[in-house]
């Protein structure tokens, strides 16, 4: 049985984020200095060599004018300019959120390498972090999957609901689910 345990890291920052040094220059006051800042970092394992990692970058705003993407994605490439990577930008008024995909090189462990990683997009947006407290802060959380065979197609079920299935037991309903009429498993053996 194939079996494969996704990972997440969270990093709990302050509820108005990080500041960067990425500065906002559109602000109604030229005399106040208001900057960028960092919310959400999550490093999500894809599979056993892909991690996904996510960020906000939000500022403060009085007009619909974009934030400076093209001067974050700059920083964001010279962290991954090593690797294969795919950054998907998303696109808000005030705001923007990255997810960029990257693989694991040969030896490298997932929680390791996306701690590291956070780390060098901290300094390169130049992330106002006194003695690493933020990015230290950070929690993991691991779920175990099974590949199973459904129809001749091989998907991927929470060890509970194999274990749930194999003894044939109803599955619980989740709070994703409470809307649906029939409580189904994702995958039926």
């Amino acid at each position: 049985m194939k079996v494969w345990k996704k990972t997440v890291i969270t990093w709990d920052l302050l509820s108005g984020g990080l500041n960067t040094d990425i500065e906002v220059d559109d602000w109604h006051n030229p005399k106040e200095k208001h900057m960028h800042s960092i919310h959400e970092p999550k490093a999500t394992s894809i599979n056993a060599r892909q991690v996904c990692i996510s960020l906000k970058i939000l500022r403060v705003s009085v007009s619909a004018r974009p934030a400076k993407r093209q001067e974050i994605m700059r920083r964001l490439f010279t962290v991954f300019k090593d690797r294969l990577y795919n950054i998907e930008n998303g696109l808000g008024a005030f705001d923007c959120e990255f997810e960029i995909i990257f693989n694991l090189k040969s030896g490298e462990k997932i929680c390791e390498t996306a701690i590291r990683i956070m780390g060098e997009i901290f300094q390169a947006l130049k992330v106002e972090d006194k003695d690493n407290y933020y990015w230290s802060n950070f929690k993991i959380y691991q779920e175990t999957f099974v590949c199973v065979e459904v129809s001749g197609e091989k998907k991927w079920i929470t060890i509970a609901d194999y274990l749930r299935q194999l003894f044939r037991m109803p599955c619980p309903i989740r709070e994703s689910q409470s809307n649906k009429e029939e409580n189904q498993p994702a995958a039926v053996l």
